[in-house]
């Protein structure tokens, strides 16, 4: 019964011609969309290619990528750098227009991101319990490794 109801909601009643979309309903459509769209993106769906001063071309990924790695949100890991939990990003992007201060773009490198996600998983902070950070050895783990990442 509900299918043919929304089939008799598609059109105006007694006429042939279809109903506008809301905008309430186009706005939750969308929402649904967008969301349905990142659960199936997996956090290396969508690389940057950058190049380098010394001639390489290497695949970088923004905040967004390290957190679904990580499985927490962009803010989250903005918190870790202010905090010194994690190590500031070694690339950067030119500062964008419109934006406030003069930031750019944090940029990971795919070993970097990998590197932090698998010390994660193996420090246990990627489980439903996770440990209180500082309790690791998260931090000094990833910061031995930083550089050999790059």
């Amino acid at each position: 019964m509900e299918a043919f109801q929304h089939l008799a909601d598609e059109y105006y009643p007694g006429s042939k011609r279809k109903r506008r979309e809301s905008i309430p309903m186009r706005q939750s459509r969308l929402r649904a969309e967008r969301a349905e769209a990142r659960a199936d993106d997996s956090w290396d769906a969508r690389p940057w290619l950058k190049h380098l001063p010394d001639g390489r071309e290497v695949e970088m990924f923004p905040i967004g990528a390290l957190a679904r790695a990580l499985g927490r949100n962009s803010v989250t890991i903005r918190r870790w750098i202010r905090l010194g939990l994690l190590p500031r990003a070694t690339y950067q992007t030119k500062p964008l227009a419109g934006t406030r201060g003069d930031a750019g773009r944090r940029l990971w490198t795919r070993r970097q991101i990998e590197g932090i996600a698998r010390i994660a998983e193996e420090e246990g902070l990627l489980s439903d319990n996770p440990p209180r950070m500082q309790a690791t050895r998260f931090t000094q783990r990833v910061v031995a490794h930083w550089r050999e990442w790059l």
